[in-house]
């Protein structure tokens, strides 16, 4: 969140860090949900979602994006001294 980006770069390069990149071994318990938390969101992100798709929990990029900066504000706000990110 520190710089723009396009959704589909956040996502792969998201995915990519911990999936690719990091062991599960390297991860405590609340940041493996905090990773699930983004990536389930992410993954059921499309450009435009039909009205059914919506009642299934899919999103478009925008409501992708404000949720991500709620969530980012509420883990900062919840604990101040951690860096904000996933």
């Amino acid at each position: 969140m520190r710089k723009e980006c396009s959704f589909e770069d956040f996502a792969a390069q998201y995915s990519r860090v911990f999936v690719d990149d990091m062991p599960d071994s390297e991860l405590d318990p609340p940041e493996l949900t905090s990773y699930g938390d983004v990536n389930e969101k992410a993954e059921l992100t499309v450009r435009a979602p039909s009205e059914e798709d919506r009642k299934y929990g899919w999103m478009d990029i925008p409501v992708f994006r404000a949720w991500l900066a709620a969530w980012l504000a509420a883990r900062t706000a919840a604990d101040p001294s951690r860096e904000p990110g996933p």
